[in-house]
């Protein structure tokens, strides 16, 4: 009886290592497969790509005659319009300049007027302050 229970034993064992070994190797075959699957995909992928900037760099370069001259041409427009700014910006300081002038010139003018007033009503305090002197002096 212990002779059976030791072959069985063995075959066990034998049939156990046996299916690991399978296993592994069926692990390694599935991952080789799946690897072999993921390269083709990008393979074609890549194909796809380089296809497209192919495509893309043609339509560039046939159409960069036409884009130079029309670059060419937005250019010469911005810098009219850069030119009618420049001017209109001189008559703007021109007249901001003036309206400055005027403003300072009405600034002086009202300086001057409360300057006059000080003047008057100290003027007016004074001559009321003589005033009494010279009733007091007539008395």
């Amino acid at each position: 009886m212990f002779k059976k229970l030791l072959s069985a034993t063995v075959i066990c064992a034998v049939t156990f290592t046996s299916l690991l070994s399978y296993a592994q190797e069926d692990k390694e075959a599935l991952k080789k497969e799946i690897l072999k699957k993921v390269e083709e995909r990008l393979k074609a992928e890549r194909e796809k790509t380089l296809e497209k900037i192919e495509q893309l760099i043609d339509e560039k370069l046939s159409g960069e005659s036409l884009s130079a001259d029309k670059v060419k041409e937005r250019m010469k427009e911005l810098d009219r319009e850069i030119e009618k700014l420049k001017a209109e910006k001189e008559k703007l300081a021109k007249t901001l300049g003036k309206h400055k002038l005027e403003k300072n010139e009405e600034d002086e003018d009202n300086e001057d007027k409360e300057d006059n007033n000080k003047k008057g009503a100290s003027a007016e305090k004074s001559d009321k302050a003589d005033k009494p002197e010279k009733k007091e002096k007539s008395k």
